[in-house]
């Protein structure tokens, strides 16, 4: 095995040509990614600028002012939509069908007005009894405690007889 020679005095020996060409490209990506760089935080510095000053633009502004209150007329027409659209609509509309089957009624016409808590019922039976049935059955499926036979007159449609009543309803204003 040759002896092992450690000599520190000893000059080096010259770079080549490739290491000295990669070194130039090195030192160039250097300059390029620095100026990038710079270019970048400028803008970046430009950006936080813009923002402190619509951040100080806007705090000299001054806060809008509260809207007046609501007229009177305004609160009560809202709180009366409010409270006719929270009617039991869909329960009464569904009991006023179930009283209706096989009663032998033929319903013509409905008006409902929430805000009164009230409903008017025109409908055709072909007797007096039957009429008396159905706004009994009214009485019981709805739970309204104002079920009233409105006016009735006899009525003949292509010979055939038929009572044509009004029933007035009214329920409470606490329903569930």
């Amino acid at each position: 095995m040759p002896a092992l020679q450690i000599d520190y005095a000893r000059t080096r020996r010259p770079g080549s040509g490739l290491g000295r060409a990669l070194l130039a490209a090195g030192a160039l990506a250097l300059a390029a990614v620095a100026a990038l760089h710079g270019q970048e935080w400028q803008a970046l510095q430009a950006a936080r600028a813009a923002a402190e000053a619509r951040a100080a633009a806007e705090a000299r502004t001054p806060p809008p002012r509260p809207l007046p209150p609501p007229a009177p007329e305004t609160v009560a027409a809202a709180a009366r939509a409010t409270a006719a659209l929270e009617r039991p609509w869909d329960r009464w509309l569904r009991d006023l069908e179930l009283a209706h089957q096989g009663a032998g009624i033929a319903l013509v016409s409905l008006d409902a007005r929430g805000d009164t808590r009230s409903a008017r019922l025109v409908a055709e039976a072909r007797s007096m009894d039957a009429a008396v049935d159905y706004i009994e059955r009214l009485r019981r499926s709805l739970g309204a405690p104002t079920v009233v036979l409105g006016q009735h007159e006899l009525r003949s449609d292509a010979g055939v007889p038929l009572l044509r009543f009004t029933v007035d309803l009214a329920w409470p204003a606490a329903q569930p």
